[in-house]
C-alpha cells in the first residue's frame, strides 16, 4: 500500500496507527507499506513503528523524506523490534 505524499503528519499517523492496532485491520496483511513524504516527525514515527510491530507480513517499509531526524528510540525499534520481519527499509533524507 502506498500512501506517500500525503501531508497528514503526526496527527494523521496517530489515526493510521490506531487503525493498524484494531482487530479490524485489513492492512495488517500487507507485505509493503510506503509512507514517504508525509511530514511525520519523531513522535509520530515512534507511534507508527509501534503499530507496525503487529504487521508480521511486512517485508518492505518505505519511510523516506519524513521529518524524523536521528532519534535513538526509532533506531532501537527498527533494529530490535522490526528487524526480523523487514527485508527492505528505506529512510533516505529523514
Amino acid at each position: 500500500m502506498d500512501i506517500s505524499i500525503n501531508q497528514f503528519g503526526n496527527n494523521g499517523v496517530e489515526y493510521l496507527a490506531a487503525f493498524m492496532r484494531s482487530n479490524d485491520c485489513k492492512i495488517c496483511k500487507l507485505t509493503s507499506l510506503k509512507v514517504s513524504e508525509c511530514s511525520i516527525a519523531e513522535t509520530g514515527m515512534q507511534i507508527f513503528l509501534s503499530a507496525t510491530k503487529k504487521m508480521k507480513n511486512i517485508k518492505c517499509l518505505k519511510l523516506d523524506k519524513n521529518e524524523v531526524g536521528y532519534n535513538s528510540e526509532i533506531v532501537r525499534i527498527l533494529q530490535n523490534e522490526l528487524n526480523q520481519e523487514i527485508e527492505e527499509l528505506y529512510m533516505d533524507n529523514c
